[in-house]
């Protein structure tokens, strides 16, 4: 990893991190940096941390459905100015279910050098798109390896 790279966030929902399960484990078992956080949307309470705990994020915060304005237009107010005081080297943004606006949007407000999304619609907000459904994080974690800052 490139000594620029002190920081990674990754947002997705509950949904596809269960779906790509051993593929999220795998990424944050190889990233070696110094801080790698996980922002988790879930449209209701999580019941069940017992997977997410397997997965070596440092930090794992959770955004609810109700953290958002009617329609998903925004995000509250509230949530915004906290996700806006977060700032990585590296956020990445990979859902590919119903929630992927609500993902976006939590991606969105988060400061970062550099944005990656999986989503080509994306591409006006995000730095760098990597198009790919089978193995995303690979790819992702292939691409950090090669960049320079």
């Amino acid at each position: 990893m490139h000594p620029q790279i002190h920081s990674i966030a990754v947002v997705s929902s509950l949904e596809n991190i269960l779906l790509h399960y051993e593929e999220f484990v795998q990424f944050f078992n190889a990233v070696e940096i110094e801080k790698k956080d996980l922002f988790i949307y879930s449209k209701k309470p999580i019941l069940d941390y017992s997977k997410i705990k397997k997965i070596s994020a440092d930090e794992v915060i959770v955004i609810y459905q109700k953290d958002f304005l009617p329609f998903n237009l925004f995000l509250k107010p509230t949530i915004y100015k906290v996700l806006n005081t977060k700032q990585y080297s590296v956020v990445i943004h990979f859902n590919s279910g119903e929630s992927v606006k609500n993902t976006y949007l939590i991606a969105k407000t988060i400061l970062s050098e550099i944005k990656i999304s999986d989503h080509i619609q994306h591409q006006k907000t995000f730095s760098v798109i990597l198009h790919n459904a089978a193995n995303y994080l690979s790819e992702v974690l292939n691409f950090l390896r090669k960049i320079e800052l």
